[in-house]
């Protein structure tokens, strides 16, 4: 009797979902971000800033074990860029050559894939595509909307927080393609863009 108990209970929890598996599905959150970003122009300087942002995940995971993976639609909302360069003007008081004055939006689609460390706790790895959209000096008077784009990779640490995630992480944002709006300083318009990203969400 004791050998058909243990046996039913054996397959019972065959078909009972793990707790890791038990999380796999859509998520989504908000977070706080601090930005870092910088340009090279054609004529061999650069633009940098850092400024705010505010973030927003759109994901799903599968989970497997202690192993997990999914896709992210992920980005920021910059507050108050203002990118010039060393010694130089912003846009605003009269730019001197074609770097990018200012981002205001960054998205990136990317893939995701973590594991367990117990205890709620995991760590995470990102890679994948980055639109990063703002404006840029075509003359020192005049600026542009300009969009580049290019590839992204991050890592983090996300633990359970209350009914839903904390999360923590670190990206690299690599943008050397851009749209190339029409420049007269002289050169053909087309600046690497580049940011660093510490972020904190929470996700539900």
């Amino acid at each position: 009797m004791r050998n058909k108990r243990a046996t039913a209970i054996l397959l019972a929890s065959s078909f009972i979902p793990s707790a890791a598996s038990a999380e796999s599905g859509l998520y989504y959150g908000l977070g706080l971000a601090t930005r870092n970003a910088w340009s090279a122009e054609d004529f061999g300087g650069s633009s940098r800033d850092t400024n705010p942002a505010i973030g927003f995940t759109l994901g799903y995971r599968a989970d497997s074990g202690a192993v997990f993976f999914g896709g992210e639609l992920d980005g920021e909302f910059s507050l108050g860029s203002d990118m010039k360069p060393t010694g130089g003007s912003s846009c605003d008081v009269g730019a001197n050559g074609p770097y990018v004055c200012e981002t205001n939006a960054t998205v990136r689609l990317r893939g995701i894939a973590g594991t367990s460390l117990g205890n709620g706790t995991e760590v995470f790895g990102t890679a994948g595509f980055v639109a990063i959209v703002g404006e840029s000096a075509v003359n020192p008077t005049e600026q542009a909307n300009v969009v580049n784009r290019g590839f992204t990779f991050g890592v983090g640490v996300q633990r359970d927080f209350g009914t839903g995630k904390l999360r923590g992480e670190l990206i690299y944002d690599r943008a050397m393609k851009s749209n190339e709006p029409s420049s007269n300083f002289g050169s053909s318009y087309d600046p690497d863009l580049s940011a660093v990203t510490a972020k904190l969400s929470y996700l539900f």
